[in-house]
């Protein structure tokens, strides 16, 4: 299929696969990418897979924690190893599906851009009132040293 067309729920296997290696799951991540019979158009497959994975990390990079040179933000609870990934992403989704098993479905099946955007979203809202909270929390300490 388009990666331009992949769904959540396939995006999340093929970052998985790739946390994992491809020497491990290469053709787990060939059933969502195409079979193919011939080493060379499975590795170029593989090959457009990382180069649009990287595009998209890049472009939601505020939202992953990466900095512009493509180094992660230092942030407490980094993400190391593909254990982590494959909890991460499950934690991702069942916050989306409201911790209702009965809508995980529905999520995964969600367009890949669609769900980066509204993360997206919710992460620039978060922000948004945290910054909001930290401002009322300083002008009433302000408040209580002037008393």
């Amino acid at each position: 299929i388009p990666l331009s067309e992949l769904n959540f729920g396939q995006w999340v296997d093929l970052d998985v696969y790739t946390a994992q290696g491809f020497d491990r799951s290469i053709m787990a991540a060939l059933g969502i990418l195409g079979e193919t019979k011939w080493a060379d158009e499975a590795l170029s497959k593989v090959e457009r897979w990382l180069d649009y994975r990287t595009y998209i990390y890049r472009q939601y990079a505020e939202m992953f924690g990466i900095e512009e040179d493509g180094e992660q933000i230092e942030q407490p609870n980094v993400i190391t190893g593909h254990e982590d990934i494959i909890s991460g992403w499950y934690t991702i989704i069942c916050g989306l599906a409201s911790e209702d098993v009965l809508r995980i479905d529905s999520i995964t099946e969600q367009p890949l851009i669609a769900i980066l955007n509204f993360m997206a979203h919710q992460k620039r809202k978060q922000i948004a009132e945290n910054f909001q909270k930290l401002k009322q929390q300083r002008e009433y300490e302000l408040q209580r040293t002037r008393r």
